[in-house]
C-alpha cells in the first residue's frame, strides 16, 4: 500500500473519512481527518454519511475500510461524491458494487472506449501496488458510451448500480 501511496501522493486538499490512526498524513500533507471515533483522534468527528463540509471543497478524498462499516454505504459513497472537486475532466470510469454469492461483493467498471483491454487494465492497477482485493475480474468490465450523471453532474450512483446489476447481477465472475 505504501508504494501506492508514494506514487500518488499530492499537497492537494484531501479529505480522509475513517481515518483513525492512518499513517497517509505523509503523502497528503494537506488532509483533514474524519472519524465518529473520538478516541481515534481525528480533526472532525462526524458520521460518513452526513459531513460537515461545503459541496466541492475536496480534490481528494480517500476512504478505505469503511465502507463495510457505515449503515447505507451508498449513501456515504453520494455523500463522498458530493464534497469532490467538480473541476476535473469528464468521468471516463466509474466503479461501483454488486452482490457475488462467492465473495460477497463483485466490482464492476463501466467505463468509455480505451485503446486498453480490460486485462491490461487491471494489469495496471496491479503494477500500482493496489491491494488485489481491489482490483476487479477482467470480465467485469463494461465499455459505454458514456457514463451516467445527474443533471448536476455528479455521478449518478442509482442509475449505475442499476445499470451492474442488470448486466452482471445474475452471472458469477470467471474463477
Amino acid at each position: 500500500m505504501e508504494k501506492f501511496l508514494e506514487k500518488y501522493a499530492t499537497e492537494k486538499r484531501t479529505l480522509d473519512v475513517g481515518s483513525g490512526g492512518s499513517k497517509y498524513g505523509q503523502f497528503f500533507p494537506n488532509r483533514i481527518t474524519v472519524d465518529i471515533d473520538k478516541s481515534r483522534q481525528p480533526d472532525i468527528i462526524a458520521d460518513a454519511h452526513s459531513l460537515p463540509f461545503k459541496d466541492g471543497e475536496f480534490e481528494i478524498i480517500l476512504c478505505t475500510e469503511v465502507l463495510e462499516h457505515v449503515k447505507n454505504p451508498f449513501k456515504v459513497e453520494e455523500e463522498l461524491h458530493r464534497l469532490m472537486s467538480q473541476d476535473e475532466e469528464q468521468v471516463c470510469v466509474a466503479v461501483t458494487a454488486i452482490a457475488d454469492a462467492r465473495k460477497g461483493e463483485r466490482l464492476i467498471v463501466f467505463h468509455l472506449p480505451s485503446d486498453k483491454t480490460p486485462v491490461e487494465m487491471c494489469r495496471k492497477l496491479a503494477e500500482t501496488g493496489i491491494p488485489s482485493i481491489f482490483i476487479p475480474s477482467p470480465d467485469s468490465f463494461r465499455q459505454v458510451d458514456e457514463i451516467p450523471v445527474l443533471g448536476s453532474g455528479k455521478l449518478d450512483l442509482k442509475r449505475l448500480r442499476a445499470m451492474a446489476e442488470a448486466e452482471f447481477g445474475d452471472k458469477p465472475p470467471a474463477a
